[in-house]
């Protein structure tokens, strides 16, 4: 109830749904700009994280030969 009134998760609540919600509360109450800049930078963590996978998987082939 207190989300919903307040549009704030307290930081006393632990439940991981609760962590959930205010973390896409945190999300929603960014500005356009904010939003797409966030956006820009998860879409740039997968990139890199493809790298990286990519990069381990032909050390793993390479190893195997």
């Amino acid at each position: 109830m207190y989300f919903f009134k307040h549009a704030e998760i307290r930081e006393d609540f632990k439940s991981p749904g609760i962590l959930l919600a205010a973390k896409k509360l945190d999300y929603l109450m960014m500005s356009e700009d904010e939003r797409c800049a966030y956006d820009g930078y998860l879409a740039y963590l997968g990139q890199e994280l493809g790298i990286i996978d990519t990069a381990k998987a032909e050390g793993k082939e390479r190893n195997a030969d």
